[in-house]
C-alpha cells in the first residue's frame, strides 16, 4: 500500500511539473510609439500607474521600461544592444480599472515580449563597485 501511494504522488509531482506556466496577463489595447529624440523636453521618464483605466509610461528606454517591468534597478540591468539605453519610447494601454501594480507589471512583461521579442535572463555576476 505505501508503494502504491509513493508511486501516485510522484506521477502527480511530475504532471504538475510538465505543465506550461500560466500565460501572462495582457493589456486591452496598447500603442507604443518611439519618440524622435530631437523633440524631447526632458531627459526623465513620466507616468508608470494606471488612472482609472488608462497606463501611460512616457519619454522611457528600454532601460527604464525593464526596470520597471520587473520591479529592478536599472543599473543592475546588463547586456544588449547600444540603442537600449537611447531611444525612448511613449507606451499607452488600457487595463481594467483598480488593476494592481504587480499585475501592471506583469502586463508591461508580456507587452516587452511581444511587441520586441524582449528575453530576460536572470543571472548574478559580478561587477566592480
Amino acid at each position: 500500500m505505501t508503494n502504491r501511494i509513493v508511486l501516485l504522488a510522484t506521477i502527480f509531482a511530475s504532471t504538475l511539473a510538465a505543465q506550461t506556466p500560466a500565460p501572462l496577463p495582457r493589456f486591452d489595447a496598447t500603442d507604443v510609439r518611439l519618440i524622435a529624440n530631437d523633440t524631447l523636453t526632458s531627459p526623465f521618464r513620466r507616468g508608470g500607474m494606471l488612472r482609472g483605466n488608462r497606463y501611460e509610461l512616457r519619454n522611457a528606454t528600454m532601460i527604464d521600461l525593464i526596470s520597471v517591468a520587473y520591479a529592478m534597478d536599472a543599473q543592475r540591468i546588463t547586456g544588449g544592444p547600444s540603442w537600449l539605453d537611447f531611444n525612448r519610447f511613449a507606451i499607452a494601454a488600457l487595463a481594467p480599472a483598480g488593476t494592481s501594480p504587480e499585475r501592471l507589471r506583469l502586463m508591461l512583461q508580456a507587452l516587452l515580449t511581444d511587441r520586441f521579442k524582449l528575453v530576460v535572463r536572470h543571472a548574478t555576476r559580478s561587477m566592480q563597485g
